[in-house]
């Protein structure tokens, strides 16, 4: 297998494709770095501890993931209109100027503030991800979509782990250090980015198309989209089992520590970039989307079923490339739904499905804690820590369900996109 980028075309140099990818990791460092530091920041500002610092903890995460669900397609319409350049660099610079401001914060609102507008500025991934459609062929977006979650999976190992370094300088150091990450990155654009969407592929901007719950709808009509949305949908809520219980479930299971815990964040994080890097690429060319999906969706079914029934430490470790190789099933619909979309609506899709993983980041938390809460609380007439994943494993057979009942069998190869009025 090659670690090459893809090859660019004429219209966007080969650094442009490597610089969306280096955005994107850019992001997750941003989101990592802040990561160790939030429950000492939030009793820095309101004298809480842990327990009672929790519920604000879980608004921020809220505040942003209904942020981003509501303004993903807008920003996705917005990179169709005007091109993937300034939107990618806007986001960039206004995700600079919020961790300034939640790094000066002195109430918890502005906090939540704060992290509603890091949401509105999500663009990043969603547009970095609109740009390499624009310059891969079809049949090589599998391998290109792998480099963009590679790029998340590095900085999702890098971020947390600089965090944990910089908050020996105080709880609001890894926020100043993302503010200038992003800066720079900004900066980096505006002098070496060039733009991927001619003009004549533009097309005109559409409020309707901004609403995310129309977006979704007219997505979902397309051919061969509606399907692969629904699995999308319902693998996104299962997988955010793992944001949602995963420390509380080390804890609870193992008496972990906190660097134990993230400890496992950071081998899954670097098993998820290789993954995504070099996996699905790989796979996708041998096997096909269709079965890269279907491969995906059954390893993550199979690893949330053992995770359901609470195994001893080796086995949580061991598994854990399984849990990555299921993580491929996302990206590989992505592509799939991409090779059947009009070059003028990539933009869209790539803001539906921000959206979408905004909306189920939203609403997977408080299913997940409520379950474990249930069922791990001392004197639980059935004690199963374990039976979020559960509930989890079985969404992922659903959503294997879904696409292998679905009418389509190209076997993932590219499908000429739907021709679709500018609008």
């Amino acid at each position: 297998m090659s670690a090459a980028l893809p090859p660019a075309s004429a219209a966007a140099p080969r650094r442009g494709i490597a610089f969306a990818v280096g955005v994107v990791a850019v992001d997750a460092m941003g989101i990592g770095l802040a990561m160790p530091v939030i429950p000492e920041l939030l009793h820095e500002i309101s004298g809480l501890g842990p327990a009672a610092a929790a519920p604000w903890g879980g608004w921020m995460v809220f505040a942003y993931a209904a942020a981003m669900f509501l303004c993903g397609p807008l920003l996705g319409d917005l990179s169709d209109r005007f091109g993937r350049r300034p939107v990618l660099i806007a986001a960039l610079a206004t995700l600079a100027l919020d961790y300034l401001i939640a790094a000066a914060a002195q109430s918890l609102w502005l906090l939540i503030l704060a992290r509603a507008v890091a949401g509105m500025a999500g663009a990043t991934h969603s547009t970095a991800a609109a740009y390499v459609a624009d310059v891969t062929p079809p049949e090589k977006r599998a391998a290109a979509f792998g480099w963009i979650g590679g790029g998340f999976g590095v900085g999702f190992v890098a971020g947390p782990a600089l965090g944990g370094l910089l908050a020996t300088l105080g709880p609001r150091a890894p926020f100043l250090a993302a503010a200038g990450l992003c800066a720079a990155a900004a900066v980096a654009g505006l002098i070496w980015l060039p733009e991927s969407l001619p003009k004549d592929r533009r097309r005109a901007f559409s409020w309707r198309g901004a609403n995310p719950f129309p977006a979704l709808a007219e997505a979902a009509r397309l051919p061969g989209i509606g399907a692969l949305l629904a699995a999308t949908a319902v693998f996104m809520f299962a997988f955010n089992v793992y944001p949602a219980i995963w420390a509380f479930y080390l804890i609870e299971l193992h008496g972990w520590t906190a660097a134990g815990v993230g400890l496992s964040l950071a081998a899954f994080g670097l098993f998820m970039g290789a993954a995504q890097a070099f996996g699905l690429g790989w796979t996708s060319a041998r096997i096909g989307l269709r079965n890269t999906v279907l491969m995906g969706l059954g390893f993550s079914a199979l690893t949330l079923g053992i995770y359901a029934f609470g195994p001893a430490v080796w086995v949580i470790f061991a598994i854990l490339p399984l849990v990555a190789v299921g993580d491929l099933a996302p990206m590989a619909m992505a592509a799939m739904m991409s090779a059947r979309v009009a070059e003028d609506r990539q933009g869209r899709l790539q803001g539906v499905l921000a959206s979408l993983q905004g909306l189920t980041a939203a609403l997977a938390p408080p299913v997940f804690t409520a379950i474990f809460e249930v069922f791990a609380r001392p004197g639980a007439s059935l004690r199963a820590p374990g039976a979020p994943f559960a509930l989890s494993a079985a969404l992922a057979l659903a959503a294997l369900a879904i696409v292998a009942l679905s009418r389509d069998r190209s076997g993932g190869k590219a499908a000429p996109p739907e021709t679709t009025p500018a609008g």
